[in-house]
């Protein structure tokens, strides 16, 4: 792992303070393969180029769009009818001259491993505007096939309002900060005290004693087409409290023609009876705010979330070489749903895992 340099630490300085130079080294070190320039994806590049990772290499075969230069600040009125891999390469090295930043017009999974299958992270981001998720699980079968390395994988697309993101970092180690007291309360005016189990517990304690090594096992993709209300099902939140977004994201894997408002409620017509839940519990608002070029302000709200997951992912330090990367905190789901229409961000365990050991 190479040094941070005096022009580094200077460049870094507030990154450093903030979880410290280990972190920003390995950070540093970082190799991440983008597919797909897409509007939302220029948020996530942003992110990650201004962070200061090592290497970005952004794949994409598409030419700049009247939507791409309304909806990405990485895009200019003259790069329209352009390559646009290539028109975002001034923008994004122009970010931080530190990384190195390169472009690929191949889109395949498979050709892309041969070339980059030492990288850490993939990051699959191409327009996709039905079976978003079956699109995802063919790209990572060829992400994952031949490849035993199993770079950590995150999806993202955006869709008019709303933004769907879902990250697979496999068998994942992490890091937590334990209390020096399980727990305080109240008897009779007193304080009763129950301290942490003592050296013969089962819980791993990291040389400080204050931390314990967790892992959780990141569900497969498909597993969320799997969920559904009525039976022996493995949800617990009732299906209203879920976030419209889950609805729509299996509505446009149903979906048989092109993105509209009326054949997407059409879809959902058939999708609910698979989920057994209610029809009304999307209007005909939630339809027609799924159609159009993605909102800006969704792109920004879910780059923003998804960079500081990979950050957090890249950056951490090894804490047992069995273990590979470890982690600082719990992490809190594996599926992102943004709604533009409320502003909210929902992460999800989906399915629901259980508690981490």
């Amino acid at each position: 792992m190479s040094a941070i340099t005096e022009e580094e630490a200077a460049l870094y300085d507030r990154q450093i303070r903030l979880w410290g130079l280990e972190a920003q080294s390995r950070l540093k070190n970082a190799k991440i393969l983008l597919i797909g320039v897409s509007p939302v994806a220029s948020e996530i590049i942003k992110n990650l180029v201004l962070a200061g990772i090592n290497t970005l290499t952004m794949a994409d075969d598409k030419l700049v769009s009247k939507e791409d230069i309304e909806s990405c600040f990485l895009f200019k009125p003259s790069h329209l009818g352009k390559e646009r891999n290539l028109c975002a390469l001034e923008r994004v090295q122009v970010l931080n001259a530190m990384v190195k930043v390169n472009t690929d017009a191949c889109v395949c999974p498979a050709e892309l491993m041969k070339k980059y299958g030492e990288y850490d992270e993939v990051i699959i981001s191409y327009e996709v505007n039905s079976s978003i998720v079956s699109n995802w699980c063919e790209c990572i079968k060829h992400i994952f096939a031949g490849n035993p390395k199993h770079p950590k994988v995150l999806c993202v697309n955006a869709l008019g309002m709303h933004a769907f993101g879902f990250t697979d970092l496999g068998n994942y180690f992490y890091k937590e900060l334990v209390r020096v007291f399980d727990y305080l309360c109240s008897r009779d005016d007193k304080v009763a005290i129950k301290p942490l189990p003592n050296k013969d517990s089962a819980k791993p304690v990291a040389s400080n004693g204050n931390e314990v090594v967790k892992h959780v096992v990141y569900p497969p993709l498909g597993d969320v087409m799997k969920l559904s209300w009525p039976g022996d099902n493995t949800l617990n939140t009732p299906a209203k409290k879920m976030p419209k977004g889950f609805y729509l994201l299996q509505a446009l894997e149903n979906l048989k023609s092109s993105l509209t408002a009326e054949n997407l409620q059409s879809s959902w017509a058939e999708t609910c009876k698979r989920l057994g839940v209610a029809q009304d519990l999307l209007k005909q608002d939630d339809f027609s705010s799924c159609c159009g070029p993605s909102l800006v302000a969704v792109n920004a709200i879910v780059g923003g979330i998804l960079a500081q997951e990979i950050i957090q992912a890249s950056s951490q330090a090894q804490y047992f070489l069995k273990y590979g990367l470890s982690h600082r905190g719990v992490p809190k789901g594996n599926w992102y749903f943004v709604d533009g229409r409320t502003s909210e961000a929902a992460v999800l365990w989906l399915p629901p895992i259980a508690e981490s050991k």
